[in-house]
């Protein structure tokens, strides 16, 4: 995934306003910083993905991430959808793995 390109466009994830829509069929889909979230930080589960997450500038969205206030919504099926701060935590704490980004999460605000 992680050499298919995909890292910079999560990090453009991470930094686009969340907006809620409805479809046609009744289903409520969320922006994408949950989930951008959460895929960097399945990525950064792996220690060769850690440095390419960093030089793609994700440090400073995740900690940003962290602290927007998380809203809920309900779909009308009754699933919950929570902010990504959980994602997000989760990503830093795998990119502090790498002793290189620990001062670049620590510039970013995250301490």
């Amino acid at each position: 995934i992680a050499e298919a390109g995909a890292i910079p466009p999560l990090v453009s994830l991470l930094t686009t306003t969340t907006t809620t829509t409805t479809s046609t069929s009744g289903r409520t889909a969320e922006g994408g910083q949950k989930f951008a979230a959460q895929a960097l930080a399945l990525l950064a589960e792996n220690s060769d993905n850690q440095p390419l997450i960093a030089e793609a500038g994700a440090i400073p969205p995740l900690v940003s991430l962290l602290t927007t206030t998380t809203t809920t919504t309900t779909s009308t099926s009754g699933r919950t959808a929570e902010g990504g701060q959980k994602f997000a935590a989760q990503a830093l704490a795998l990119l502090a793995e790498n002793s290189d980004n620990q001062p670049l999460i620590a510039e970013a605000g995250a301490i």
